[in-house]
């Protein structure tokens, strides 16, 4: 164990060690030895008192004041005190060693192990004379901090006994960011803490004579150097700029002569106590509320004697944040002496073995502490699979489904050797998976199809990877075979309608970068996993777009600057996060097409003549839908102590709607049909009604044929939410500025699919939009217009631009950059006789790209083709026979229309569409009385929900108005 606060190990003292470490102080200077006494409110303090006396002592001292025993103030039982007993009073000097021994074991016997040696000062007031605590426990000779023994669970966030008190474990806290409140990059002289306030001289808003004294008297009390960028303190040293140095007191003695004492309470603190003192100052406060890495504990998750022990140097924090490639270097240097093998030697073995299978399957860009709600699906099904790697099973079947997703070409092959272990192991495993390595490294291959949904469902081939290539029936081995092959375009866009321009990128790993994204073109984003792609697009690129153009505040900026925004008017980011959380969210309410299709219902003549209007045909209001299960289909049961279960509606059968909602037919289709109709289906339906053609088409264009048009949000992939939400951006209006950010949208698409989405995004960009792709699929990379590589690692050795510019360009880069690597390896193994340096002129840093390299031999067999550019008029067009919506129905003479008496006395419904409640019979009366006497226009039942009647003299407005759409 160290001590948090000075640095230095803590170690058990005895008195001998207590006296050595009282007798180093300088010659002549004044101690007093006391003793800390526990005493309870509840029992009488003249026993205490009489104890001390009894063993020979005369003075007590009582928060920070000495009193004889004889003349003791009264203690209240309502309060807390600090007590101790007066054990000696010394000066330094050789002579002094015997009394000061004798001092320390009476003050350890009385203080249980424990003692403080406090400095008197003539100068200074004594509650704030210094005072060192010294104990026989583990503790710090410096200051006196001891701790607890240390044991596992004292290592465990999971736990009371390890976890930091502040976040309970959690790392984070809801509260102020230190980025917020400090410039790392200044220095403590330089005005680093921003709320800090200035020196008079300054002449800005905030200025205090006596705030720069009281800054340098803390930091020269503490160590704290005020000419060190605070960045770069050591984590002990902010930890007290931000959380405090709790009841110790600092003097202050300015230049005109003004002395004072004041504690240090931390920023935090002071902040948090500002925020209670007013409402103002709380939401003043509030813009600077986030949640950021807890200040007690700084993101280690334990508490800080846990935090602070050591081994080889680096505390268990600083091995966790570390990436699990830089880990295994720091294992595997790790020489163990006799006695550290006896103890620690296994579990060094068992992790370096661990460490192994977690690099074997491509994640060395990780680090431990990485919070698992931020890992990706293929990270996490990575980690399960490192576990299985570290087991030793054999005789088990394995289903993986896409482990390559996220993973870069570079490390698809670590991913195949580590499934060839589990294989070699006596296992057996079942790979669902698109990527051609792993396929044509598969032993077998099952391949279904022929297509999907309706169309698919059937085992076209089963055979070996060059057997499936062969066959002629399966849609996979013209792929395998490069028979066919996805195209790139001839005539690539070239940059030059304008570009976004953003410095100086420096979240996580990006190294302060500077990125330019042309503007109109189709833009990819690669590098190997871990590289900083998706830290640049969705925690840099797309929170800065999105803060200037919609000019919203952002708490923390990470960039500098960013430029070219006149000439877009938004951005949309399309990830693969659920379109929904509940089963009313399906692709037809998403993309809106749904509220078309009940539009087009309640226009049918059927629809009008009951009055029915969009809301009857919507299961998310009551109307149409069945009100026993409230539209969902199902009822759910709730089990005790077990998961609710969800059984059929036995009201509507799980068809959702009422019997009368569902006679209403389109070509033979009512609204349960069109909801469970597959949309390559529901497109046939709807082939002459263009507006709900235009959108359903573009759900078929992204591959989306096989789902269903009211399949419930919860039950669709990432990658099919992520083309649902393509589909009803590319369906929207568009102004042709809009910049898209798309984060691996090939996920979990087959070959024949990547060309539909390719052709989807390409149609995007020739309409004046921008499309930026964080991808690692080949096949789109070579298709881009343009290529921003990352890398040239991960992790800490990534967050740098390799290269930026076309596919063909980058190649070439790749090539250049792989020889001078090789070159400059080589170069290092050869011994060399010493010459004269020669004068150079500095040289470009070649960085290698991993991604070049991987597209080399593709690029040398790829199929350029002639793209069709896709207009504006394309996506308006219209067919022979085409419908337009507003048109259905609107000569059909609606039941008011027809025959309104019997409407409002007989067939009347509420604003629901139920029957109303109310006696009809009175309305009729009422009306037949008004109509018998003279002066009277006739009465106008024409109208939906209001009958009503005029006097011969319309200018006076009406006589008799019933409201006859309210339930009572």
């Amino acid at each position: 164990p160290y001590c948090p606060e000075c640095d230095v190990p803590v170690e058990n003292q005895s008195a001998d060690d207590i006296t050595e470490h009282l007798l180093a102080n300088e010659e002549g200077t004044r101690l007093v030895i006391t003793a800390p006494l526990q005493w309870q409110p509840t029992h009488d303090p003249e026993n205490l008192w009489q104890d001390l006396r009894t063993s020979g002592l005369v003075r007590v001292r009582i928060n920070g004041r000495t009193h004889a025993l004889d003349d003791v103030p009264p203690l209240s039982s309502t309060l807390t005190y600090d007590i101790e007993a007066v054990i000696d009073r010394v000066t330094i000097s050789p002579s002094s060693r015997s009394r000061i021994s004798e001092s320390v074991e009476l003050a350890l016997s009385l203080g249980n192990g424990n003692l403080y040696a406090v400095e008197p000062r003539d100068d200074q007031d004594e509650v704030h004379w210094k005072s060192t605590r010294h104990s026989q426990h583990l503790a710090c000779r410096q200051c006196g901090y001891s701790i607890n023994p240390l044991t596992p669970h004292s290592f465990s966030f999971n736990s009371p006994l390890g976890w930091c008190p502040e976040c309970e474990g959690l790392g984070t806290q809801t509260g102020t960011s230190p980025d917020l409140l400090i410039d790392p990059h200044k220095t403590l002289r330089d005005g680093a803490i921003k709320i800090w306030p200035s020196p008079l001289s300054d002449g800005s808003e905030h200025t205090s004579e006596l705030a720069q004294p009281m800054l340098t008297a803390f930091c020269k009390a503490v160590g704290v150097p005020m000419d060190v960028p605070v960045g770069e303190l050591p984590s002990g040293q902010r930890r007290s700029i931000l959380h405090g140095t709790g009841e110790r007191w600092y003097d202050v003695d300015n230049s005109r002569g003004v002395k004072f004492s004041f504690q240090w309470k931390g920023l935090f603190p002071a902040l948090e106590h500002a925020a209670r003192l007013s409402p103002r100052l709380r939401s003043q406060l509030n813009p600077f509320v986030a949640e950021v890495t807890c200040s007690a504990c700084d993101g280690s998750r334990l508490n800080i004697d846990a935090a602070s022990a050591k081994f080889r140097g680096k505390t268990i924090g600083q091995y966790t944040k570390g990436t699990l490639k830089w880990l295994h270097g720091e294992v595997s240097a790790w020489n163990l002496d006799e006695r550290e093998q006896q103890i620690a030697g296994e579990l060094v073995r068992e992790l370096m073995a661990r460490t192994e299978f977690l690099l074997d399957v491509g994640l060395d860009y990780l680090s431990l502490s990485r919070a698992a709600n931020t890992l990706s699906g293929g990270e996490s099904q990575r980690i399960r699979l490192s576990s299985q790697l570290g087991s030793g099973l054999c005789g088990v079947l394995y289903v993986l489904d896409e482990p390559t997703i996220g993973l870069h070409p570079r490390d698809n092959n670590r991913l195949i050797g580590a499934l060839k272990k589990l294989r070699d192991l006596g296992n057996t495993l079942l790979v669902v998976e698109h990527d051609r390595d792993v396929i044509e490294q598969s032993d077998r291959v099952y391949d279904f199809g022929p297509s999907a949904g309706r169309f698919g469902g059937e085992l076209v081939f089963d055979g070996t990877p060059k057997q499936v290539s062969r066959s002629r029936k399966s849609v996979t081995g013209p792929f395998l075979s490069e028979k066919k092959k996805i195209p790139v375009p001839k005539n690539r866009r070239t940059p030059d309608k304008g570009w976004i321009s953003l410095k100086g990128a420096r979240a996580n790993n990006l190294q302060n970068v500077n990125v330019d994204i042309p503007l109109g073109c189709l833009s990819a984003i690669t590098g190997p996993s871990g590289s900083g792609k998706s830290t640049l697009v969705n925690s840099v690129l797309y929170p800065a777009m999105n803060k200037k153009l919609t000019k919203q505040a952002n708490k923390k900026n990470q960039y500098d600057s960013i430029e070219g925004l006149k000439l877009v008017d938004k951005v949309i980011r399309v990830d693969q996060s659920p379109i929904g959380s509940n089963p009313s969210s399906t692709p037809a309410t998403y993309t809106g097409v749904f509220d078309l299709i009940r539009q087009l219902l309640s226009q049918l003549p059927a629809s009008r003549a009951l009055g029915y209007t969009p809301r009857q045909f919507s299961f998310n209001v009551p109307g149409g839908r069945c009100e026993k299960c409230e539209g969902n289909g199902q009822i759910r049961i709730e089990m005790h102590f077990l998961p609710d279960v969800w059984v059929e509606c036995d009201s509507c059968k799980g068809r959702r709607f009422t019997e009368e909602t569902l006679a209403i037919t389109y070509n033979g289709h009512s609204i349960h049909d069109v909801l469970e109709m597959q949309i390559g289906n529901a497109l046939e339906v709807f082939e002459n009604i263009p507006k709900i053609r235009r959108t359903l088409q573009t759900l078929v264009d992204v591959g989306l044929d096989y789902v269903a048009l009211g399949q419930s949000a919860p039950t669709l992939s990432g990658g099919e939410a992520q083309r649902v939400k393509l589909a009803a951006e590319l369906s929207r209006p568009d102004t042709g500025k809009t910049f898209y950010l798309l984060d691996e949208p090939t996920t979990g698409l087959h070959f024949a699919d990547i060309i539909k989405l390719l052709d989807v995004t390409q149609r995007l960009v020739d309409l004046g939009n921008t499309v930026a792709v964080v991808e690692h699929n080949l096949d789109v990379i070579k298709a881009a217009d343009f290529v921003i590589d990352l890398g040239p690692e991960a992790g800490s050795e990534g967050g740098k631009i390799v290269f930026s510019g076309t596919p063909e360009e980058m190649v070439e880069h790749a090539k250049e950059a792989k020889q001078a690597a090789e070159k400059a390896a080589a170069s290092t193994t050869k011994k060399k006789p010493a010459t004269k340096k020669a004068s150079r002129r500095p040289t470009r840093e070649l960085l290698r790209s991993h991604t070049g390299e991987a597209l080399i031999d593709l690029m040398e067999s790829v199929e350029y083709v002639e793209r069709d550019t896709y207009t504006q008029e394309q996506l308006t067009e219209t067919k022979e026979g085409d419908l337009e919506l507003e048109e259905i129905g609107k000569d059909a003479l609606l039941p008011w229309q027809t025959d309104g008496r019997k409407w409002h006395t007989v067939d009347s419904v509420d604003s629901a569409g139920k029957p109303v409640k109310w006696d009809r019979e009175i309305l009729e009366k009422v009306v037949q009385r008004i109509e018998e006497v003279d002066g009277f226009s006739p009465t106008n039942w024409e109208n939906r929900a209001v009958v009503e009647v005029r006097g011969e003299i319309k200018s006076r407005g009406w006589f008799f108005q019933a409201v006859t759409s309210d339930t009572w």
